[in-house]
């Protein structure tokens, strides 16, 4: 299908834009391009994500849409570099440092820019142009756990979208189709949908699963994801959809994507500390749904109150998750239920 792109494909745009060269520099002190500079206040606009889906800014200015903000181009600190714009944003928004997130200069991008990229903020044509065009900054999980309160305005504004697009989906398990938590038809139940633009760039399917596995409260849940309802194409998840197209798939809900989930775990009949693995003879339990899992295979994914066996040892190791930086972790190592030996994000455990 043609709007599924292979990942070897890293073209900046692919819906017609500008490319990225002519709007940035190579962070060398050299221009490409001499852009008009806008008179009067230049808005920058931006979302925020998690790996999993949408943040909510502290600023937003939409009153029915929390996940977008927008800043004066002259609060940035020249140079005006993706470094400067990182953080001039992370501290409005509560965020204690820039170092663990990734900038994309439109939700479109398959690749984050690079730090030392010079940004012409004060032109007429540029990153984070408008609402419809923001540009979107990733948090790393570390980050989102430390952000700090901040004060913020109620927003009087009201985000006019002219249409909003969907990733339509049903729901199966082994047995058959399930109730969707996203249903929006009560008369079909196991069709959900959700909005494209909670979507984290870069558009790969493992960010699709991602967004998926938080909206159908499912995280650490195995699931393969087709095309369609017939299941002859197995999306991949290093395959690339570009949804801000006219077509891509599960864009109607007559012709939507797949969700076919595992079998879920089930309890072992004898007490866990029977079946112990040799060495792991502490319990942890996960206090909340995780899919740190779902973007490094070294790492345990996890449903709240799933239960982990451990060597109790805290430690710090290398989180390396698609697209992003990598961050050095305080995680167990563990064990599941199912015998995979991997690393799991202790502050989302405690010990039972």
């Amino acid at each position: 299908m043609a709007a599924v792109e292979a990942s070897s494909s890293h073209r900046p745009y692919t819906d017609g834009k500008p490319d990225r060269a002519a709007a940035t520099s190579d962070g060398r002190g050299g221009i490409d391009s001499m852009p008009e500079t806008k008179s009067g206040p230049r808005y920058i606009y931006y979302r925020l994500y998690a790996a999993d889906g949408p943040l909510e800014s502290v600023n937003p200015i939409y009153s029915n849409d929390h996940f977008i903000s927008r800043i004066l181009s002259k609060s940035v600190t020249p140079p005006h570099t993706a470094a400067s714009l990182k953080k001039y944003v992370c501290r409005i928004e509560g965020f204690e440092t820039a170092e663990k997130c990734t900038l994309f200069l439109s939700l479109v991008e398959k690749i984050p820019i690079a730090d030392d990229t010079r940004l012409p903020l004060r032109a007429k044509s540029g990153p984070g142009l408008s609402e419809l065009e923001p540009v979107a900054l990733i948090l790393d999980t570390q980050a989102c756990h430390k952000r700090s309160p901040a004060t913020s305005k109620p927003p009087f504004e009201k985000f006019i979208e002219t249409a909003i697009r969907y990733v339509h989906y049903r729901v199966y398990e082994e047995n058959g189709e399930v109730v969707s938590k996203t249903l929006f038809d009560e008369n079909d139940s196991s069709l959900g949908r959700i909005n494209i633009l909670s979507i984290p760039p870069p558009h790969a399917v493992a960010s699709l699963k991602a967004r998926l596995s938080k909206a159908e409260e499912a995280s650490g849940r195995n699931f393969q994801l087709f095309e369609d309802e017939g299941g002859e194409i197995i999306i991949e998840d290093d395959d690339i959809i570009t949804f801000l197209t006219d077509s891509y798939p599960g864009a109607s809900e007559e012709e939507p994507m797949a969700v076919v989930y595992s079998k879920p775990k089930e309890t072992p009949s004898q007490p866990l500390a029977a079946v112990s693995p040799l060495g792991c003879s502490k319990r942890i339990r996960a206090t909340e749904a995780d899919a740190t899992g779902q973007f490094d295979p070294t790492w345990h994914s996890a449903s709240a109150g799933e239960i982990f066996h451990t060597d109790g040892v805290l430690r710090k190791e290398t989180y390396q998750p698609i697209s992003f930086h990598p961050e050095i972790l305080p995680c167990y190592t563990a064990i599941n239920s199912s015998g995979k030996k991997a690393f799991i994000y202790a502050p989302r455990t405690r010990f039972c």
